[in-house]
């Protein structure tokens, strides 16, 4: 997990770098590792997990707009154009992002257009099912695979620590 760590840290110091994706299996302490590391720096970060619609997502992205949004295994986004739209303009490399959501819904409370300078950090399992070459190439993306021996020392670390 240290060059894991140093590359996150290289994507939140850096002017041109917006997003950190970190894919791998599921119970290897993905999770764990990056909230700690993120409270231990005190970075202040929002956490969204479990499921979103693609306008929730972008509401709370609206509310967020100048921190660290850290997505955490989130059902929902993927699933249809939308969501991959907003995540494509949030991780694109410029300091600020101009992100827009049009609609006619009155479920938009919030404006349909703002500036994001946060950064985005996501971490997930198999995202090369989720979405597309172009929207990993703006960020700096590391998968993480173990094996079963493997897996349980690192668990074993993970109580530990």
């Amino acid at each position: 997990y240290e060059e894991i760590l140093n590359a996150l840290q290289v994507v939140l110091e850096s002017k041109k770098l917006n997003g950190f994706i970190l894919d791998g299996s599921y119970a290897i302490g993905k999770s764990t590792i990056i909230k700690s590391y993120l409270k231990q720096k005190k970075y202040n970060f929002v956490y969204i997990n479990s499921y979103s619609t693609s306008l929730a997502f972008y509401i709370e992205t609206y509310k967020n707009q100048n921190n660290i949004i850290f997505i955490d295994d989130l059902s929902g986004i993927w699933k249809d154009d939308k969501g991959i739209s907003i995540l494509r303009a949030l991780l694109n490399n410029e300091p600020n992002r101009y992100i827009h959501y049009e609609s006619t819904s009155d479920k938009l409370k919030v404006s349909s257009s703002f500036i994001f300078t946060g950064k985005i950090i996501i971490l997930c399992n198999n995202i090369n099912k989720l979405i597309d070459e172009p929207l990993l190439s703006r960020v700096i993306y590391r998968r993480l695979n173990f094996t079963y021996d493997e897996k349980l020392q690192l668990m074993n670390k993970i109580i530990t620590f």
